[in-house]
């Protein structure tokens, strides 16, 4: 993966920032799939999971876990955080 890389992970904070606050689902077991489009194990989403969300706040991001919860709840949320900023 990518993200262990810090050859790549530098450009991200250099040069490449995008908005301050990131904005994540955690994996969840329950609703996920693996399918064509989604090749990586439920196992290697948790992986990954927790190597972002150790890079995202280094990089100087703000990272915010979306609550598990319908999608409109959670587009609420969002909403509502952007709207506070």
């Amino acid at each position: 993966m990518a993200t262990k890389d810090d050859t790549v992970t530098a450009p991200l904070h250099e040069e490449w920032r995008y908005h301050p606050s990131v904005f994540v689902v955690e994996p969840w077991r329950e609703i996920f799939v693996q399918d064509d489009e989604r090749r990586h194990s439920f196992e290697d989403a948790v992986e990954e999971f927790d190597r972002l969300s150790a890079l995202y706040p280094k990089l100087g991001y703000e990272w915010l876990t979306l609550p598990r919860a319908s999608v409109e709840e959670r587009a609420d949320v969002l909403l509502a955080t952007l709207s506070a900023n």
